[in-house]
């Protein structure tokens, strides 16, 4: 399970030890004069709205987000409040209300959740097509970013709208703002991300030309992972493989990612015979990576090849390896992060002999952890995992170690989304109406939302 943050390189505590991934709140740059808001929320046709009122529950999780606003006007930390906007406002979207989520953004001060919020709206709209908006949302992630004194948090926002710029076929626009990154780098990584968008929007040449051209090794490595990916899961094994055998030998950590997602891809479309052999070569490539935190981050990615390939024993196998690296990463948020992904592919693979034996070393690697915050989030995953395994009893259970509400919640909310996906929604209302913790409350109520709203519509 990676966020947001993770995906992109942010450094801050904040991003790095969960929040979320960078979920919606629009914000309300219009009272300032800087962005009129009304082109987002009039133009053209709604088809997030359209979508959203054929749900057979729409009228349900409009109700539970409508709770979950009242529990958020409650809360007193305006951190907390902002978080809680943002997640109520990304629902809002999903759900079609494009003015309701533009009116509680009003209410958000920070730039960066403010930021978050129209990139997130960026990415829905280029999913339903609408590129007019998406682009006026795009400038919007740039006019708020630009607002941000953290460096690095800053250059995440540059980095990932250029790819979407890219994506969207824009790349002048794309370089214009890879320039505005302020990085040793020379906004390599930037690069890196124009070069990805290009390959997802199927310009396989502009890609690598855009790649050839980054500096850096490790972004270099990293986008041709990217394209070589984009590849596979078009269906172009063969050039999938050429792309990925560019990755330079002293770059294991990103072949073995190039291979294993290739692998992937080929076993999902039934070229078994093909992701076989790049199972193969992922595992070579991964014996020779240095790092333990990212041998097992990369075990944890080839195990799910092998399960695709309906190798199910085998992908245990492999997070065996996982394992055992991870055992021997760097105590902190690496070794928590590698048990974290190790859970989480066990529970994927109906492992609950090796999920509980790998339960109490994720715990002693959380209470390792100095900064109490990140501790918190680490609890959160654990708490994230045992609910997706199933196991609500303890998830619920690990939540008593987590001491900050702000953390809590969001991990009360996780678990009322698996316990709504699995048909108690009535239980998670009682819940819900029982939590004394406004922020609490609020986080369970967007979790039974989102519950309903990741229900099959057929049900």
């Amino acid at each position: 399970m990676n966020t947001f943050a993770e995906d992109h390189g942010a450094t801050s505590n904040a991003n790095a030890y969960g929040r979320g991934a960078l979920v919606c709140v629009l914000a309300g740059i219009a009272l300032l004069g800087i962005v009129n808001f009304a082109p987002l929320a009039q133009a053209g046709p709604n088809v997030l709205a359209e979508e959203a009122a054929l749900h057979p529950q729409a009228e349900r999780i409009n109700a539970l987000l409508d709770k979950a606003l009242q529990a958020a006007g409650e809360v007193d930390d305006p951190s907390g409040k902002a978080w809680l906007y943002q997640a109520i406002s990304q629902n809002l979207v999903r759900a079609g209300d494009i003015a309701g989520a533009l009116e509680i953004a009003e209410q958000v001060e920070d730039a960066y959740i403010q930021a978050g919020t129209y990139w997130h709206f960026a990415r829905a709209l280029a999913k339903e097509g609408d590129s007019a908006r998406e682009k006026q949302a795009l400038m919007q992630v740039l006019e708020r970013a630009g607002e941000i004194e953290n460096v690095a948090d800053r250059n995440m926002y540059y980095r990932v709208v250029a790819g979407a710029q890219a994506r969207a076929g824009d790349l002048t626009a794309a370089r214009k703002t890879a320039a505005m990154v302020d990085d040793p780098l020379n906004g390599a990584p930037a690069y890196r991300s124009i070069a990805t968008g290009q390959a997802e929007a199927g310009d396989i040449e502009g890609a690598l030309e855009t790649a050839r051209q980054i500096d850096s090794k490790w972004s270099r490595a990293t986008a041709y992972k990217n394209i070589a990916k984009a590849q596979a899961e078009a269906g172009d094994f063969e050039g999938a493989g050429w792309t990925a055998a560019m990755i330079e030998h002293n770059t294991p950590y990103r072949a073995a990612g190039a291979y294993a997602a290739v692998a992937t891809a080929q076993a999902r479309a039934g070229d078994h015979e093909g992701a076989e052999r790049n199972v193969t070569i992922a595992l070579n490539a991964a014996g020779h990576i240095g790092s333990s935190h990212r041998k097992a981050l990369i075990y944890c990615e080839i195990a799910v090849a092998q399960k695709e390939l309906g190798e199910n024993q085998t992908a245990k196998q492999t997070l065996a390896l996982a394992l055992d690296a991870a055992g021997h990463a760097e105590a902190g948020w690496a070794r928590s992060q590698a048990y974290r992904d190790i859970l989480m592919a066990q529970a994927s693979l109906g492992d609950s002999a090796a999920f509980e034996e790998t339960l109490p070393l994720a715990r002693e690697a959380a209470r390792q952890m100095e900064n109490a915050e990140s501790q918190d989030w680490a609890y959160y995953f654990i708490v994230t995992a045992r609910a997706e395994a199933g196991d609500i009893t303890g998830a619920m259970e690990t939540t008593e170690a987590i001491e900050r509400t702000s953390v809590r919640g969001p991990a009360y909310g996780a678990i009322a989304r698996v316990r709504v996906q699995a048909g108690d929604l009535a239980g998670v209302e009682e819940w819900a109406g029982k939590a004394e913790s406004p922020i609490e409350r609020a986080y369970i109520y967007i979790g039974a939302a989102e519950g309903l709203m990741e229900t099959d519509k057929s049900d």
